[in-house]
């Protein structure tokens, strides 16, 4: 990236433990970095408790330092991000079960929520994340863990207009888009529009 000053990558990846891999790479190359994460999940699991054994019901956790070692200190001292350089985009608040409630109070309250997270700046270089799962399942189905109560593709776009906007954006990826679950490529088709858009 730092060859490059005047690109900005876009990593598609299979699920979000992509960032592991990408905040461990920049925490080296370039220092301290912001996380915009736009996910239906908190993905703050308890890695020791999590049902699946997924790295990616954990890696928010991981790359704020809670978690084993060898995954938090993939790229020296922990953390790969600073609690307060992250906001939390779309999680579900309501209607959870006991354990996504629990998951949700396990949130660092340095991390920002809410409607304040959609404009956050933290002035530093920010990297934003999407977990296509922060669509709602009627308009995006091709997920592993589809949630109702979620925008529609217009409504995040806008959004994240004033993310994709920001002189600090760094790069994006995107997640947990599911080709086996889109046989006629529906939603893979409304993904594209919906970068066009943004970006």
């Amino acid at each position: 990236m730092t060859e490059h000053p005047n690109h900005r990558p876009l990593i598609v990846g299979g699920d979000c433990s992509l960032l592991l891999g990408v905040f461990a790479h920049l925490r080296v190359s370039i220092g301290d970095v912001g996380l915009w994460m736009v996910d239906g999940h908190p993905d703050f699991v308890d890695p020791q408790a999590s049902d699946t054994g997924e790295t990616a019901d954990s890696e928010l956790a991981l790359l704020v330092g809670d978690g084993p070692a060898v995954l938090t200190g993939l790229a020296g001292p922990t953390p790969m991000v600073n609690p307060r350089h992250v906001a939390l985009i779309g999680h579900r608040t309501t209607g959870l079960d006991p354990d996504s409630a629990a998951e949700l109070a396990r949130l660092p309250r340095e991390i920002q929520t809410g409607p304040d997270a959609l404009t956050a700046d933290f002035g530093i270089p920010t990297w934003l994340h999407i977990d296509v799962d922060v669509l709602d399942q009627a308009v995006m189905p091709a997920v592993t863990y589809p949630q109702p109560n979620g925008p529609d593709f217009d409504l995040l776009s806008r959004m994240l207009a004033t993310l994709a906007a920001s002189p600090h954006l760094l790069g994006m990826s995107i997640a947990d888009y599911r080709p086996d679950l889109d046989p006629d490529a529906t939603s893979a088709a409304a993904l594209v529009a919906l970068l066009g858009q943004m970006l």
